[in-house]
């Protein structure tokens, strides 16, 4: 999966992904390429590749919101790796450009801290949240 995504689409040939087992999957790879491209890691690969994962992460998680999910843990922590995502567009920005990033990146926390906090079974999110925002 993680290879298709990574495959450049041209309009005339899109790529075609096969139906998947678990639906979560899109959603954990870019959780994945999240964690490998996170500022704070400094390994030459990391820093090599930061672009790609970054870019892996958005197409993951296009796939898995396109997908229609259900309104359960795995929304949530979608919309939490995109605040993350939209975050690390703002960096380097200034003034409105800023300003929007971070209003789109808050937005998206918020919408996925508000479900967490929709079901007790999920309060671990909040958590989750608010060590890393």
């Amino acid at each position: 999966v993680a290879q298709q995504l990574a495959l450049p689409q041209t309009t005339a040939e899109p790529n075609v992904m096969q139906p998947l087992s678990s639906p979560e999957i899109p959603l954990l790879i870019a959780e994945v390429a999240l964690e490998i491209s996170a500022p704070s890691r400094h390994e030459d690969d990391a820093v090599t590749y930061r672009g790609r994962m970054q870019s892996l992460a958005e197409q993951a998680l296009q796939v898995f919101l396109c997908g229609k999910p259900p309104a359960n843990q795995f929304l949530a922590r979608a919309f939490l790796a995109r605040a993350t995502l939209i975050s690390r567009g703002a960096v380097g920005r200034k003034g409105d450009g800023l300003v929007d990033q971070v209003l789109k990146a808050l937005d998206s926390a918020m919408r996925g801290l508000e479900l967490a906090q929709s079901n007790p079974r999920y309060l671990f999110l909040v958590y989750n949240a608010s060590v890393v925002y």
